[in-house]
């Protein structure tokens, strides 16, 4: 048996939204997540991006959330969050199992460069724990909100990736989640 479930959440008047974003808020500075209404109605109406709830079993007890893309042969990790009285606990390491054993082909992600927060580094690590690569130090990702300017990020993934291969998955993440592929 599985020590976590995961729950889809489509209906944006689902109740469990409530505790969902607020992890969700708490977790991701404002430039770095949708508002709470765009991310409800994202999940309703676009089949490509899934916005799980993670919990515990048996119990139920709310453990994280995970944001995928499913965008052909890859699938992009928008947002990890762990509930904060549970990191350090292997929940996190679960969600990126699950991930993993859900996805088709190369697994993709943002972080932080190195240096820029005092935690960045300890991200990057976790991720190379758990089978990640560094793939691009040049990587912009676009404002979720409009007046906000573009946040330079690192590329990291898991699974063989050429160049050309990540150019065209960058551009395909681009145009499903901002609506354009440059900033033009």
């Amino acid at each position: 048996m599985e020590p976590y479930a995961v729950e889809l959440l489509r209906d944006p008047a689902d109740p469990a939204w409530n505790g969902v974003l607020a992890l969700y808020e708490s977790a991701f500075p404002k430039n770095e997540r949708r508002d709470s209404e765009t991310v409800r109605r994202m999940a309703a109406e676009r089949p490509e991006m899934e916005f799980y709830r993670v919990c515990a079993v048996p119990g139920g007890a709310f453990a994280g959330l995970v944001v995928l893309w499913r965008l052909g042969d890859f699938t992009y990790l928008e947002h990890l969050a762990v509930s904060p009285g549970l990191r350090n606990g292997g929940v996190g390491r679960w969600i990126l199992d699950w991930v993993g054993r859900t996805s088709d082909g190369f697994l993709l992600l943002e972080v932080e460069p190195e240096g820029t927060t005092p935690m960045a580094a300890r991200r990057i690590g976790y991720y190379r724990r758990n089978g990640y690569e560094i793939i691009s130090r040049d990587y912009l990702q676009f404002p979720y909100r409009d007046g906000d300017t573009p946040l330079p990020l690192w590329l990291m993934g898991k699974g063989p990736c050429t160049p050309e291969q990540l150019d065209a998955r960058v551009a395909c993440l681009r145009r499903h989640l901002f609506g354009r592929e440059s900033l033009d």
